[in-house]
């Protein structure tokens, strides 16, 4: 027996070196890689998911007007009267071009609303300093924590309150009462604001829309530094007790050439698909690639099986030492690939991750990364293995 095992050993330490051999181990890597991704996405809910879902909690149908712009404030006025919408917002952000300049870069502020009369958004704790908005700062705004950094940075931040910084929408100047962070980027203001030009402004609901309506008649060439964009959707709330996706075909029946519908849920769903087609497809393929180099390993190898044989192993052995390789190869390219997936997410979000983003990946999705990254080579390999088990001893004898 341990005879066998050094011989198994032996033939492992010289199969690990061969092209074919790093060749496969490189797909499954890639393969992982994609694996990982479908299993955060699909599978794996998390309080970055969370901050997303409150983000989007208010909105339950979202409506693209098609044609001209000036049409579509009539549109959003004429959904509102329509049976079951409790509120409509229109348009859905206001960006302010250019707002910032910091280290010969330009910055942009995204404002955004919040229904004051629905359930706090967002959640308490992505809250750093000062509560969301109280009756007594309805005219006053909330910034996420990169936009706290950025005044700091450029010496105009005096503190969050009613007296303290205002900051300048062009056609009016609002208190700054509190200051939110996402899970994610908590600790890492200063990375995140090198990564990325958006500032994220939060004002209640009634504020949003006396400033969209201030701004749309504000004259901005005199401040030729700003610039005013809008995004032209419109944000449906269904009133309690209605189906949203009847009142979505109310709309659509109103309109049935002149909008572009979603709800949340079809939001997802095809958020979802376009993840699968992005991320499925490539480990299928991949694995497809590692099952034909596979085979073409184990043909190139067929004399070596034929001498293990002729020294006394049997097709079980040989089984099981082709099973334990592609097992082993699964496991090592499920670290790797999860590795991967995180040392890219860290270049695009942060500069280095975070406990929460560590123990997500190496806590949560390892083991379930391992078990179906290692399931697929497995699976993939039946060929190769099913090969190796019926190449037979005579050819080297007869030599």
């Amino acid at each position: 027996m341990p005879k066998k095992i050094f011989i198994l050993l032996h033939l492992l330490s010289k199969d690990l070196r061969r092209k074919s051999s790093i060749a496969v181990f490189i797909l499954l890597i890639v393969s992982s890689f994609f694996v990982s991704i479908v299993i955060r996405n699909l599978i794996i809910y998390t309080e970055a998911d969370e901050y997303w879902d409150l983000q989007m909690w208010p909105t339950e149908i979202i409506v693209h007007p098609l044609g001209d712009v000036e049409d579509f404030p009539v549109i959003e006025e004429a959904i509102r009267e329509i049976e079951g919408v409790k509120w409509t917002v229109y348009p859905a952000k206001i960006y302010f071009s250019g707002k910032f300049r910091y280290q010969n870069r330009s910055y942009y502020l995204e404002l955004s609303w919040c229904n004051v009369e629905d359930i706090t958004f967002p959640h308490p704790k992505f809250i750093v300093r000062g509560r969301f908005f109280e009756s007594n700062y309805e005219n006053s705004v909330i910034i996420e924590s990169i936009g706290e950094q950025l005044l700091k940075d450029i010496g105009e931040y005096k503190g969050i309150g009613e007296n303290k910084t205002m900051l300048d929408l062009g056609v009016a100047s609002l208190p700054i009462v509190g200051i939110i962070t996402n899970q994610l980027m908590n600790g890492r203001e200063e990375a995140y604001l090198g990564l990325t030009n958006i500032i994220a402004v939060y004002a209640p609901l009634g504020t949003y829309l006396k400033l969209y309506e201030a701004i749309s008649q504000f004259n901005f060439t005199e401040r030729a530094e700003l610039k005013v964009d809008f995004e032209y959707a419109i944000n449906v709330k269904v009133k309690e007790g209605y189906n949203i996706d009847i009142v979505a075909n109310r709309i659509k029946s109103k309109y049935p050439h002149n909008v572009v519908i979603e709800t949340v849920t079809e939001y997802e769903k095809s958020y979802h698909e376009l993840l699968v087609e992005s991320t499925l497809y490539p480990t299928l393929i991949a694995y497809i690639f590692s099952v034909f180099i596979m085979i073409w390993e184990i043909r190139q190898k067929t004399d070596e099986i034929s001498l293990l044989k002729v020294f006394g192993l049997r097709r079980n052995d040989i089984l099981k030492f082709f099973i334990a390789r592609y097992m082993m190869f699964g496991i090592i390219s499920s670290i790797l690939g999860l590795a991967l997936a995180l040392l890219l997410g860290s270049l695009i979000m942060f500069s280095i991750p975070n406990l929460y983003i560590v123990y997500l990946f190496f806590v949560v999705m390892l083991p379930i990364q391992i078990c179906i990254a290692t399931s697929l080579t497995v699976i993939s390999s039946l060929p190769a293995i099913i090969k190796a088990y019926n190449v037979s001893a005579e050819k080297v004898l007869r030599v």
